[in-house]
């Protein structure tokens, strides 16, 4: 009877220490879980942050990897080469073929030179930013709207040209001008 009574007490004991080393790994990945979901949610926040001040300083570049044609067509593009590009009082805006096709710039596309006015920002009850600028150039004039989303650096800009219907929406990230990689033709209009 006594063997009996000590194997249960044993029993009992060993399925309570189960139960509980059960209950705490499951807290202990909870936990750990929450952990990392924070630090995205800060670097998000930084990213942001971040791509949000350059657009205010006027040093960013939106490097595009999808384009979307007025008829709705989405292309997959380079984001070394096609851009819309702001330093200062200069913005370029770059196109570029993946075709082994010439072009204006000699990348495939045509890369546009122009100096942004009623530059305006707005912010929504998400979060998101919106940046509208009127863009003059040679062979440029255009209003540009870009929509930076919060949390990230994932951005869509939407050109809209003066003299015709031919808008063009890059979606992309923004970066500052100074972390960006980009390749500029030296052919601009």
């Amino acid at each position: 009877m006594k063997t009996i009574a000590l194997f249960l007490v044993g029993l009992f004991a060993s399925v309570s220490t189960i139960t509980v080393s059960a209950q705490t790994a499951k807290q202990v990945k909870e936990e750990m879980k929450q952990e990392k979901k924070a630090e995205r949610k800060a670097y998000d926040k930084q990213i942001f942050n971040q791509a949000y001040q350059s657009m205010q300083d006027s040093l960013f570049v939106l490097q595009a990897y999808q384009f979307t044609f007025q008829d709705g067509t989405t292309v997959e593009v380079n984001s070394t080469t096609n851009f819309i590009h702001m330093n200062g009082d200069k913005v370029f805006v770059q196109t570029a073929s993946n075709l082994p096709i010439m072009g204006q710039n000699g990348l495939g596309g045509i890369t546009l030179k122009g100096y942004p006015q009623n530059v305006k920002f707005t912010q929504d009850k998400a979060g998101n930013v919106t940046m509208t600028m009127d863009v003059f150039g040679i062979l440029m004039s255009a209003q540009i709207v870009i929509n930076l989303y919060q949390g990230g650096n994932n951005a869509q800009a939407t050109i809209y040209p003066t003299f015709s219907n031919n808008n063009l929406t890059m979606q992309g990230n923004i970066q500052p001008l100074s972390e960006s990689s980009i390749f500029q033709s030296g052919n601009y209009y």
